[in-house]
Order: C-alpha cells, then sequence, then structure tokens
C-alpha cells in the first residue's frame, strides 16, 4: 500500500504539472520557462497549505495544533487539546483538514486553467496539491508516521493505536484544563490495549506514565518507564 500511495500520488502530480505546463505553454509562448520554475517553487507551497489545513480545521473543532514546516524536508503538525469531550470526531476533523485544503486548491487550480477571468498562477499549486492529496488519503503508513487517512481510518475504526492515541490525549486534555496529573485514575493509563513499542502513540504514552507515575509518587514505576523510553530514544522525537 505504502508504494502504491507513492507511486500513484507522484504520477498524478507529473500528469498536473505537465498540463500546467503545456497549457500555459499554448498559451503564454516563451513563458512557460517561468512557468515550469514556478510550479517546482509552489511544491513547499502546497506543503505548507496542507498543515495549514490541519491548523485550520484544527482551530474549528478546539483542537490545538503546532506546525514543523521544512522546506525540504518533513512537515507535520504537533496537536493537543484542553477539552475531552467529543476528542474522536474532534482528531478525526484535524487529520482530514490538509486533504480538504488540498482538494479545495486542485479545484480552484482546475478552474484557473479553464476560467480566463481567475489568475492562472492559482494553477501553479495544482500539481504540488494533488501530489500531497492522494498521498495523504491512502490509509497507510509512510517512512515519517502514519498518512492522515490512515489516521482517520482508525479513529473512525476505533483500533487500539486509535485507542491508546485518544486515551493519553483525553489525559492530558483533563490535566490541561487543571485536573492535577496525581488524581488522574490510574487505570485510565494502565487499562489499554498493547500497540507496537515504536509507534507515536506508544512512545506518547510511556512518556506520559513516566510523568504520571513521579506525580504521583511512584519512583520504581517511573524509572521502569524511563528505562523503557532509553531503550525506544532511536524513535523519541526530541
Amino acid at each position: 500500500m505504502r508504494y502504491a500511495a507513492y507511486i500513484t500520488a507522484a504520477v498524478l502530480g507529473v500528469a498536473c504539472a505537465a498540463l500546467v505546463i503545456v497549457f500555459c505553454a499554448y498559451a503564454y509562448a516563451w513563458w512557460i520557462i517561468a512557468v515550469a520554475l514556478a510550479v517546482v517553487i509552489f511544491i513547499p507551497v502546497g506543503s505548507w497549505l496542507h498543515e495549514l489545513g490541519h491548523k485550520f480545521f484544527g482551530a474549528m473543532a478546539h483542537v490545538k495544533t503546532r506546525m514543523h514546516y521544512s522546506v525540504f524536508g518533513s512537515t507535520y503538525c504537533d496537536v493537543w487539546t484542553d477539552r475531552s469531550k467529543g476528542l474522536r470526531s474532534r482528531l478525526a476533523a484535524t487529520a482530514l483538514g490538509g486533504p480538504v485544503i488540498n482538494l479545495l486548491f486542485i479545484i480552484l487550480g482546475i478552474i484557473a486553467l479553464c476560467v480566463h477571468a481567475v489568475p492562472v498562477c492559482i494553477s501553479f499549486v495544482l500539481p504540488a496539491s494533488v501530489y500531497l492529496f492522494v498521498l495523504n488519503v491512502f490509509p497507510c503508513t509512510l517512512g515519517d508516521g502514519d498518512t492522515d487517512g490512515m489516521v482517520a481510518l482508525g479513529l473512525i475504526r476505533m483500533d487500539d493505536e486509535a485507542k491508546v492515541t485518544l486515551a493519553v490525549m483525553a489525559v492530558q486534555a483533563d490535566v490541561e484544563s487543571g485536573t492535577p496529573l496525581s488524581e488522574i485514575q490510574r487505570e485510565r493509563l494502565e487499562d489499554l490495549p498493547q500497540i507496537q513499542e515504536d509507534s507515536p502513540a506508544y512512545i506518547a504514552l510511556l512518556q506520559l506514565k513516566e510523568q504520571y507515575y513521579a506525580a504521583a509518587g511512584d519512583a520504581d514505576a517511573a524509572a521502569k518507564c524511563r528505562e523503557r523510553l532509553d531503550g525506544l530514544k532511536e524513535y523519541v522525537e526530541e
């Protein structure tokens, strides 16, 4: 599935780039060189718009986001909230915000190619938008984590990783809203499914457990969590 996502997204993205360049070559002749350069330059713009979609939909769903943007590297958003109510649907909306914004710019890009009254420069972001939309709606795990489609599907199905993610974020939301960590019910962090230890959800759970046990005065349990985290430090974000 992962390779199918990459190949399908790349093929459609290149096809859209060729469409934009050919259209502009027909309409603007020698400006084709500048158009080709603009299509390449707009690739990071498409990525920025994707993360902005997460941020915008997250704001509407009362989910806070912090964008980590890199022009040439991996771009993603951290998410957290101070409201545990309705967390499942709010996280799903936030996850799908990126692809929805990409889809919006796909539609605008096509309109820009078809309607003379619309600035053609809007179509420059079309190839990147197509690539990111297709790549992220595939429900699979890529090299840098689950796609948005995979996250949303997991939340809909309520698979084990989604259950752990929701449990961690619900506890963090309660703490964010003023509940002392030491007063959180212990079973909320312990009565959870076993998931892969290199997954972001498991790492987040271990980190929260360490903080919880330390706050509750259980030094031995906190030390065990720290020891396990040290063994998984290649998967832990700094």
